[in-house]
């Protein structure tokens, strides 16, 4: 349970790799493709890595290789761990660069360092902005309502005599989203 969320799946993709050889792609890809259903992606980088950024690139282009179809790519939280491997240093400058704003969380699992920071700002972004609302889709239009289902939206279907009353939680955006199915 996170802060009042009944159901909350956290999945490991076991890492990124670059260049990874063409027999081992589709032994990843499952385990890649419920990236596509999720709400929220959390980016963990060993910010202490000689390698970092490139591996948030590596990321980064398989975020964009991914076939999302009509879901909606979710937010990405980008969470810098293990800053108590790094320098004072590289510490005040990495707080001075983004510090624990809307562009990462630091934090550091091993001494417990920055988890409230990022607790808070994964509810803020599952309940930010979003409203309940009714919706009424006729029978025909079964791609829509799937849509609805497929980005998880609807709290509560009923069937009525011409088609769907649907209860969906959603954002603007998702709204925006919705009204171009």
């Amino acid at each position: 349970n996170l802060a009042g969320y009944e159901k909350v799946i956290l999945l490991d993709t076991v890492g990124f790799i670059s260049d990874l050889p063409t027999h081992l792609i589709s032994a990843f890809r499952a385990t890649l493709e419920e990236v596509i259903n999720a709400n929220l992606i959390l980016h963990v980088r060993d910010i202490a890595h000689q390698e970092s950024q490139q591996q948030a690139i590596d990321v980064e282009n398989t975020l964009e290789r991914l076939e999302w179809g009509l879901s909606i790519r979710p937010q990405v939280i980008e969470v810098y761990n293990k800053i108590d491997k790094l320098s004072e240093l590289r510490l005040r400058e990495l707080r001075a660069s983004v510090g624990n704003s809307q562009e990462a969380i630091l934090l550091s699992s091993l001494k417990g360092i920055g988890f409230e920071y990022l607790q808070n700002k994964i509810v803020q972004v599952l309940s930010d902005g979003k409203k309940f609302e009714e919706v009424f889709l006729k029978f025909s239009e079964y791609k829509r309502r799937s849509w609805l289902f497929n980005n998880k939206l609807i709290t509560n279907e009923k069937i009525v005599d011409e088609g769907f009353l649907l209860k969906v939680c959603w954002s603007e955006h998702q709204k925006s989203q919705f009204l171009k199915v």
